[in-house]
């Protein structure tokens, strides 16, 4: 039984606002781990696309195979692009991390990481855990969604020229995060550097290295704790700039 003009509109709405869901749900942290079942992340695409067309109504999309096609890809586009951006977050927290284990010396403890599919840092994974924790507790997984659930289905992305000064963008921000939270420790370890430094020149005799190890984890771990701490307030800044971000990927 052939579609009526209607329910193919209905139809064509619904598969773009899927496409659009599935490519988020590729990089959105927490969602995006391993270890989250892939029918799950199917059902939780499927139902935000559904409550979107339901909302928005059908769209006005061109009947050509062509324009639909390219439709779908858009979206699918954007869906990636708000997910890469969103998960840049997790990244950042990542490296910063690694970047403490090395100063602080704890760098062997490490264990297989199911997200990068490698070896990876305990406080690496530690961080990393605690940024997805505080992105869904904090509400900053709303701008993402609300990004997309709000944006009109079928729309026009924006050019090549957006995408790529909102990802410079993000980049940097992402970068200013993980600085912000290793930045701490790492100003710590350099003073305890120094200090070992001027000291083994004065006492030669003195076994340095094993006590430069022993205080730079009883120091650089309280750094540690006070830089996740502080790690909520990065997050809303992160997620305040994704917010601003976001409508340089499309064009109404």
């Amino acid at each position: 039984m052939a579609l009526t003009a209607f329910q193919h509109a209905w139809v064509l709405t619904l598969a773009m606002a899927m496409a659009r869901l599935v490519g988020l749900m590729v990089f959105l942290p927490g969602l995006s781990h391993p270890a989250v079942p892939g029918r799950l992340r199917w059902l939780i695409a499927a139902g935000l696309a559904l409550g979107a067309v339901v909302r928005q109504g059908p769209a006005v999309l061109p009947a050509a195979p062509q324009a639909v096609l390219l439709g779908l890809a858009c979206e699918l586009v954007l869906g990636l692009l708000v997910g890469l951006l969103a998960g840049l977050l997790v990244v950042a927290a990542q490296v910063g991390a690694d970047q403490i284990s090395q100063q602080v010396g704890i760098s062997l403890v490490g264990s297989y990481d199911a997200s990068s599919q490698g070896a990876s840092q305990a406080i690496g994974q530690l961080a990393t855990l605690l940024a997805v924790v505080v992105f869904l507790a904090s509400g900053a997984y709303r701008v993402a969604l609300s990004g997309l659930l709000d944006a009109p289905i079928g729309m026009a992305l924006g050019g090549p020229a957006g995408w790529l000064a909102t990802l410079t963008a993000m980049l940097g921000e992402a970068f200013v995060l993980a600085l912000r939270l290793a930045g701490p420790v790492l100003a710590v370890m350099l003073v305890i550097s120094v200090a070992m430094g001027v000291l083994q020149r004065s006492v030669p005799s003195m076994h340095v290295f094993s006590i430069g190890l022993v205080v730079r984890v009883m120091v650089g771990l309280p750094a540690l704790a006070a830089g996740l701490v502080g790690l909520v307030r990065l997050v809303e800044v992160f997620s305040a700039m994704l917010q601003r971000r976001l409508p340089t990927l499309r064009m109404g």
